[in-house]
Parts: structure tokens; sequence; C-alpha cells
């Protein structure tokens, strides 16, 4: 964990995320000029900016949001 905190305080790389679909050499090409290796990279199938789902919060009737947002404890 510590040489994970060194790497990030240094603004390396510690986690590269891409969407899922992007072509193999393109993403090889990314790990080469970022000198990682494919391993410690992650390809994810959900959207990597989610700003859209902000948006969308207000168009939810309020009955719903009520259930949601009420403390389960």
């Amino acid at each position: 964990m510590k040489t994970i905190l060194k790497k990030r305080k240094r603004l390396e790389a510690v986690r590269p995320v891409c969407q899922e679909g992007i072509p193999e050499a393109s993403f090889n090409f990314i790990l080469d000029q970022i000198n990682l290796e494919k391993k410690v990279a992650f390809k994810i199938t959900s959207p990597l900016n989610m700003n859209y789902v902000f948006g969308m919060i207000d168009e939810v009737p309020m009955a719903i949001k009520k259930i949601f947002s009420s403390k389960i404890f």
C-alpha cells in the first residue's frame, strides 16, 4: 500500500481504466505510452463518464426518491 501511495503522490498511473470494446491495438498503445503492463489495467462495461445520471435524478418521481433516500437502519 505504501508503494501505491508513493506512486500516487508522484502522479503516476495507479489504476488505468478503459471502456470495454476499445480495440486491442489502442489498448496496448496506451499501456505502452504510460509504461504499464496489461495485468494492471482494467476494462469495464459501465460508462466511464457518469455525469448524465445527475440530470436524470430530477426526472425520477418523488415517491421513488423517498424510497431510496430513506435510512435503512
